[in-house]
């Protein structure tokens, strides 16, 4: 299985569809690509409503990007010969659109095991008691964000950084970004003793009786602050934090992090403290070339109320001790990444006249313009992407001519088995199933423990209405990756049409009434369901199959990750 991870966001690859175009002309004599649609939309868009009208919302795999708001419709004389993506940026917003590099499967499961003890810690505390996201497949982000596990290489700025700044194309080389989370580093913190530990402290704020969280890993500590911060646990989060801080006085990370979840739990002495620590010991801080980034403290709250109330609840403090200057910089920090500059600015200017250095800094950073824009404004609540974020998003990935013209090379003219992963990509999406199932075939036979492989020769045949041998391949390809319900995706990703893919779900559907005995159809149906976001009926129709044939091992699987998610 591949263990590369290529955050390619969503997209259109109007320019490989047009040279693909041309090569199939020399090729065949024609102009026309396998799918009639191409000339009407685009071969690449689905609406942002179609996404969204299914049971289970709105996907949240990082390759779906929601622009804006939708326009009254899209396409008609368009086509990827004359489509000028400058020009008609604004004729996208609302839609999604997708890259053929994101059909890469292998990609969406570089963090099962993160997952794996992300799913276990849910089913411990209670999944009504966390703060779950819209698919908890994503959970085990609050393990990485808002703080990470360590200090960031030098690229980075100095921040805070959020799930939508990856969504949003906001963090330049996220392989880099996320490196510190190796598998080791995973197996850690999926690790049972330490999730029974993260468990406890979220419950009680004490880790299990006769443990101590100065026995855990630096890893394993940030990790659980990350957890804890993420679900409005401050207190605790503050404490785990600070035995980081108190460990490593020069990272400006653990002191970052300690600073602010004190902030949120209204230590005010000590946060005001450790943020000072935090950006003298940042990159480029002695250089006077402190760059700051991320996103607006509102970004990382799980309940923003928290954030207004520390801030009322320092603001009377300041009434009280007007002349307490630590309490002061504290109020300009978070005025700074609260997006309210001039009051930061004023109160910065303030304290550096009267000879603070660190306020003087700061304040040389927001007067020189490094400060990042995506501090002044929280993102938007229902998450709308700005026009900035999508000409920074379109820009910042953008194929090269010899990038180009390799992938058309490759689907063109297949010599290996990533070649016919590519064509069948290609050939599925522009709605040509055979041709896709086809290509999918050749690299099984090429690589015949390639479940990625498998799983996408499964997905074909089901779109070419194939669903014995849909089912056969899906059987072996869980044989071989039985974690298939921790990956990121959803079916109608792969489909240019989404009422492909219902035409063929209301056709399984009648199938399986008339054989309800039928173990493999059911288990495919239950398979569909769950990779659509129906989570109850997937649960639902995978408890059949277990009831006709107890021993079906992988509808177990998929019925214990359906339920915690239904």
């Amino acid at each position: 299985m591949a263990t590369g991870f290529r955050w390619a966001m969503a997209v259109a690859m109007v320019c490989v569809l047009s040279d693909v175009a041309a090569a199939q002309k020399r090729m065949y004599g024609t102009g026309n690509l396998p799918s009639e649609r191409l000339g009407q939309n685009i071969g690449a868009v689905t609406s942002a409503s179609q996404f969204t009208r299914r049971t289970g919302g709105s996907p949240t795999g990082l390759l779906a990007a929601p622009f804006g708001v939708s326009p009254s419709r899209f396409g008609g004389k368009l086509s990827p010969a004359n489509l000028d993506l400058g020009q008609l940026r604004p004729e996208l917003v609302g839609r999604r659109l997708r890259s053929l590099e994101s059909f890469a499967l292998g990609e969406r499961a570089r963090f099962a095991e993160l997952q794996k003890g992300s799913l276990e810690l849910g089913l411990l505390l209670g999944g009504e008691k966390t703060a779950r996201p819209d698919d908890l497949r994503q959970a085990f982000f609050q393990f990485v964000f808002p703080f990470g596990l360590r200090d960031k290489p030098e690229q980075y700025d100095y921040g805070y950084y959020c799930l939508n700044c990856l969504q949003r194309g906001r963090i330049k080389n996220p392989e880099l970004f996320l490196g510190e989370f190796t598998e080791e580093a995973q197996g850690t913190i999926a690790n049972k003793a330490f999730l029974d530990a993260v468990a406890a402290v979220y419950r009680t704020d004490q880790p299990p009786e006769g443990q101590s969280l100065d026995a855990l890993y630096d890893s394993q500590l940030a990790a659980m602050g990350n957890y804890l911060f993420s679900n409005g646990h401050y207190p605790a989060a503050a404490d785990v934090w600070s035995i980081l801080a108190t460990r490593d006085p020069t990272s400006s990370l653990f002191a970052q992090a300690a600073g602010q979840s004190l902030f949120a739990a209204q230590r005010f002495p000590d946060a005001a403290r450790l943020l000072r620590r935090s950006l003298t010991t940042a990159h480029g801080w002695k250089d006077d070339s402190l760059r700051i980034g991320g996103v607006n403290l509102q970004d990382i709250y799980h309940d923003v109320g928290a954030l207004a109330e520390a801030r009322q609840v320092l603001e009377l403090a300041l009434q009280r001790a007007p002349e307490d200057k630590n309490l002061q910089f504290l109020m300009a920090y978070i005025d700074l990444f609260h997006g309210l500059w001039d009051r930061a600015d004023t109160r910065l200017e303030s304290l550096a006249a009267a000879g603070d250095r660190d306020a003087d800094g700061l304040l040389r950073a927001l007067r020189t313009g490094r400060v990042g824009p995506w501090i002044k404004f929280p993102a938007s609540p229902d998450g709308k992407m700005t026009a900035a974020e999508f000409e920074q998003l379109t820009t910042s990935i953008e194929l090269t001519r010899e990038e180009r013209a390799a992938l058309v090379e490759s689907i063109t003219n297949p010599k290996t088995v990533e070649d016919y992963m590519h064509r069948g990509d290609f050939y599925f999406f522009m709605g040509s199933y055979p041709i896709a199932a086809e290509a999918y075939g050749r690299a099984v036979q090429m690589a015949p423990d390639n479940a990625i492989a498998k799983f996408a020769e499964s997905h074909a045949a089901f779109a070419n209405g194939e669903y014995v041998y849909s089912a056969k391949r899906l059987k072996e390809a869980l044989a071989i990756e039985p974690d298939i319900g921790l990956y990121n995706f959803r079916l109608e990703e792969f489909y240019s049409d989404r009422s492909q893919l219902d035409r063929r779900l209301r056709d399984l559907e009648h199938m399986t009434k008339l054989r309800p005995d039928d173990a493999q159809k059911q288990f495919l149906l239950g398979y569909v369901y769950y990779f659509d976001g129906r989570y109850t009926e997937s649960a639902n129709t995978l408890l059949q199959v277990l009831t006709a044939s107890p021993d079906y091992d992988a509808a177990r699987n998929l019925l214990k990750l359906a339920r915690l998610q239904s």
